[in-house]
């Protein structure tokens, strides 16, 4: 299940090294992740490589498609509970470049609410890295104050007419207070690199707002949700009767964002098949190559030829899934890339760095 989708405009001097190094130091920051990521700031090919360390495998490749040079990254943790990836992709091109960060859940045998900041703090390294571009407003893990300088690009949100590539979620004051009725760091922080939150700070600054919405926005603590497809929703603090507000709002935000990011952002899998068929092609050139050269050898290569067909046809349905679920596979089932945890005495996990060229 796809947990959490996000989109981010990188400025045109963000480097490969950048990406590899916000990804390092993330990974080093992550008291769980911080052998895998030892062990790939140690790599010499860290645009190819599998990384292992414990539970956690980390994997890259490099692309070119359709006049575009992609990066890819992902992280597999296996548990018995949960089992997490974590898709990190770069995409360079004559328009910009482009990072798309997909977090997925996969056999998930217990409920969890909302993201572990474990996971979405991948999201926060790129955008407290300094080059993210701004979207009409800036992006970051902290509220936006709503000012008179941003107000048409609040205004068009409010309007259905957003020009940004995330929602925005608008927290008015309580009047005559200074309070709001949620607490707007807490929900920046979890929201960053996902949605705009900004903040009124000003009581004057919803009848000034009122003049570009026809009346129509929101004031006295009420929050909405401004989707960048026209779309809202009003958050009232008497729905948090069961669920916090934050969460109601993390939810809403989340699910939009991931809906629309998952349509169109690239994906591991789909650069891995066509890594996979393109060395099935390879070989089959080899191949072919060699009936020519040898044609006595002609049946017996004919054969060989059909039956690679056959299983290649198998191999790209299943390797794809299954790779990086046999860094699970325990010793007793005779596979040595999954080795024991960290034990109590502080004895580390194995840890594995191979080249995937």
């Amino acid at each position: 299940m796809r947990v959490v989708s996000t989109h981010l405009r990188m400025t045109e001097n963000f480097t490969s090294d950048e990406y590899f190094s916000v990804i390092i130091q993330w990974l080093k920051d992550t008291y769980q992740c911080r052998d895998v990521g030892e062990l790939f700031e140690q790599s010499d090919r860290k645009e190819s490589t599998r990384v292992i360390a414990g539970y956690y495998t980390l994997e890259t490749l490099s692309a070119d498609k359709d006049g575009a040079h992609y990066q890819l990254t992902k992280l597999s943790q296996i548990s018995r509970r949960q089992n997490w990836e974590t898709e990190i992709i770069l995409k360079s091109s004559g328009s910009g470049k482009d990072l798309y960060i997909n977090i997925e859940c996969v056999g998930d045998a217990t409920q969890f609410y909302g993201i572990p900041n474990a996971r979405s703090e991948v999201i926060r390294a790129f955008v407290q890295s300094g080059k993210v571009l701004p979207d009409g407003l800036p992006i970051q893990s902290t509220p936006i104050e709503a000012t008179y300088q941003n107000q048409h690009i609040i205004a068009d949100a409010i309007n259905g007419k957003s020009s940004l590539l995330h929602p925005l979620v608008f927290i008015t004051k309580i009047r005559n207070t200074q309070g709001y009725e949620i607490v707007p760091d807490d929900l920046a922080f979890q929201l960053s690199g996902i949605a705009h939150v900004v903040i009124e700070t000003d009581d004057d600054y919803s009848y000034s707002l009122r003049d570009f919405t026809n009346g129509t926005n929101l004031y006295n603590g009420r929050i909405g949700i401004y989707y960048t497809d026209g779309k809202s929703k009003v958050v009232r603090k008497e729905e948090g009767i069961v669920h916090p507000v934050e969460r109601i709002i993390f939810d809403a935000v989340v699910r939009s964002v991931t809906a629309q990011v998952s349509l169109s952002a690239p994906t591991w899998d789909e650069f891995y098949r066509e890594k996979l068929q393109d060395e099935a092609r390879k070989s089959e050139d080899l191949m072919l190559e060699a009936i020519g050269v040898n044609g006595s050898l002609e049946d017996r290569l004919r054969k060989a030829k059909e039956q690679i067909r056959r299983l290649t046809e198998e191999t790209l349905q299943l390797k794809a899934k299954n790779e990086s679920l046999q860094a699970a596979f325990t010793e007793r089932e005779g596979d040595a890339l999954l080795h024991n945890p960290p034990s109590k005495n502080g004895t580390k996990a194995s840890r594995t760095i191979s080249s995937l060229e």
